[in-house]
């Protein structure tokens, strides 16, 4: 064929680069030319001509009457390079270009078959010619959610229009879809994964279901080092991803694809927590913002905005860990139903300095009288709430959400001691302890510390709440800090009225409803600061409505 390559050459029509100058040939010319080279020469230039037609180098008209016309210098240079290639036994591509792992420039062929599938699509808006099915897992951990980043490599193109970070997760394979069906044939895996999209029927709907799961396992154990039931368990979110359908994929594998996206809610175990809390990267958790809008472009997350309150979904769910919190059921066994799985507020006492307050879970009261454990259990509340000024010795660690990692031997048999004691005294335990990880059982936002840590001076409008440093030898220091809300007159006077003494114009209602200049409510600035309540009851057998309050702070 390499004559027939090189006669279609030296006899291509001409074209002027300047425009007005153009020669023409005959297709029957073309054939009796070539008819020597070729068994079949009409079929030969018919072929050439379709190719070069559809390509849109020669005029159709004239074409439809059997003759060469060029559209453009251009369009005739298109031709010379594609057929000099074929005439010197070459192709566009050199031998092993397509080859799966003899490439090492891949980015190569994504190059090709992106501006292949763009043509593809502004000229016919064509159908989809690959379908994946991805099951994703979604981790959220107080607010952030956990991303991976994907497999492209750094310079691939699909990083700038998809995003560089996905959820954890990914594609059904053979296998998964062999270990899902025993007696899957390759054959028919083949067909259904990697031919052209068609629809599916229900029992094929059912089996792509089934590999989703095994998908899921496999993906988080290499993504993530996550075992299944051991760290987690998980479930089909009843909220599902539309199939979205654009140009697509790692790597080389990109062109028009079908994405049909499985959600699945993780649900951590403590051991899987501890596991992520020591093993996950802190440029792998995102928050919803950011995911929405990156600050920086290496940061942007596969999410392919569709309006289908993918976002919505996001924002709603639960803490993936919500089963390592201390809820209500624990603390009274015969109660159930909602208010059971209520998660339970922690306040966490002092070293014993003068007047002794308990250690408060939901309704019930600890009384501890070792200062180590007290400081302990202090230093877990900290470590919960993310306190950015905590300082540690070196034989402590800090985790991500809480986790302490203690290198001390010592330190690890005490807070084995004190889980037992607390579990002795009020038939349950605030700690939780995995291997040489150790946390408190609570959500960072439901962790408070004692009044006594906090005093508070009224001036000009303005609330000043300040927090006292702490210096614990051995275990840790907290730098002082200051925080403010700035008042109304009439909010400020219900505050100076509660300074001193309180009165009936000071009800509960009134209480629950101050907020600051900006808005912000009293009782949620308290609570940012680690301070559950600023004021409380006088006595606590008098009704909402009838009740007296005090501040619950020193007020300077």
């Amino acid at each position: 064929m390499n004559e027939v390559w090189k006669k279609f050459l030296s006899h291509l029509p001409l074209c002027a680069a300047e425009g007005g100058g153009v020669t023409e040939v005959a297709a029957g010319e073309l054939e009796r030319l070539i008819e020597e080279d070729s068994d079949w020469p009409r079929a030969t230039v018919a072929l050439v001509q379709e190719i070069f037609c559809r390509a849109g180098l020669l005029e159709p008209a004239r074409a439809r009457e059997g003759v060469w016309r060029f559209v453009s210098y251009p369009a005739r240079l298109f031709a010379c390079s594609l057929l000099s290639l074929l005439a010197e036994g070459q192709g566009p591509f050199w031998e092993g270009f397509w080859a799966a792992g003899t490439n090492d420039d891949i980015s190569r062929q994504h190059k090709v078959l992106h501006a292949m599938e763009v043509l593809r699509e502004e000229r016919t808006k064509g159908p989809p010619i690959r379908r994946t099915f991805v099951a994703w897992g979604v981790i959220r951990r107080e607010g952030r959610f956990i991303l991976k980043r994907r497999e492209n490599r750094e310079d691939d193109p699909d990083n700038a229009l998809h995003g560089n970070y996905g959820f954890p997760g990914g594609r059904v394979n053979l296998h998964d879809l062999k270990a899902s069906e025993p007696g899957m044939t390759t054959e028919r895996g083949i067909e259904l994964l990697y031919g052209l999209p068609r629809p599916l029927s229900a029992d094929e709907e059912a089996l792509i279901g089934r590999a989703l799961e095994y998908t899921l396992v496999r993906e988080l154990q290499e993504e993530l080092g996550l075992q299944h039931k051991t760290h987690y368990t998980f479930s089909r979110s009843a909220f599902q991803r539309p199939p979205a359908t654009f140009i697509h994929g790692a790597n080389a594998q990109h062109c028009m694809t079908e994405c049909r996206f499985t959600l699945f809610e993780i649900v951590l175990t403590p051991a899987g927590d501890a596991w992520l809390a020591s093993n996950v990267k802190d440029g792998e958790l995102f928050c919803l913002d950011e995911m929405q809008a990156p600050c920086l472009p290496e940061r942007r997350a596969f999410l392919d905005a569709q309006d289908d309150g993918f976002p919505e979904w996001l924002e709603e769910l639960g803490d993936s860990a919500s089963s390592l919190f201390l809820r209500r059921a624990e603390l009274s066994p015969g109660g159930g139903g909602l208010k059971g799985e209520e998660p339970l507020e922690v306040v966490l006492p002092l070293s014993a300095q003068g007047h002794q307050r308990p250690l408060i879970v939901g309704d019930c009261e600890i009384l501890l009288t070792d200062p180590w454990e007290i400081d302990f259990l202090f230093l877990l509340g900290l470590s919960a709430r993310g306190e950015t000024s905590l300082r540690l010795p070196d034989d402590i660690e800090r985790r991500y959400w809480g986790w302490l990692f203690l290198r001390n031997t010592d330190m690890r048999l005490r807070a084995q001691k004190l889980e037992l004691r607390v579990r002795e005294i009020g038939n349950f335990s605030p700690l939780r302890l995995e291997g040489s990880l150790c946390r408190l059982r609570a959500e960072g936002d439901r962790v408070f510390f004692s009044p006594d840590l906090f005093s508070a001076e009224l001036r000009q409008g303005q609330l000043f709440l300040r927090r006292g440093a702490l210096d614990r030898p051995g275990l840790f220091y907290l730098d002082a800090e200051t925080h403010t809300a700035a008042f109304s007159d009439f909010n400020l006077a219900h505050l100076q009225n509660l300074k001193s003494g309180g009165s009936g114009e000071v009800s509960y209602d009134n209480l629950r409803k101050l907020r600051d200049r900006s808005g912000r409510r009293l009782d949620d600035f308290v609570r940012s600061c680690g301070l559950q309540r600023l004021y409380e009851p006088e006595n606590d057998s008098v009704s909402k409505e009838l009740q007296r309050f005090r501040l619950a702070i020193q007020v300077l």
